[in-house]
């Protein structure tokens, strides 16, 4: 990802966000799937 040129060009001021919208139960089912090596339905 090439940085901001507000920055200088600083890679070192790149970052990410992650919101997480999953309730538990299918977060435990996409996890137990994706563990398992499997094609996830969801």
């Amino acid at each position: 990802m090439d940085s901001f040129p507000e920055e200088d060009h600083n890679p070192l001021s790149d970052h990410d966000d992650f919101a997480n919208v999953m309730n538990q139960s299918i977060m435990k089912r996409l996890v137990d799937c994706v563990d398992k090596n499997k094609t996830c339905q969801e």
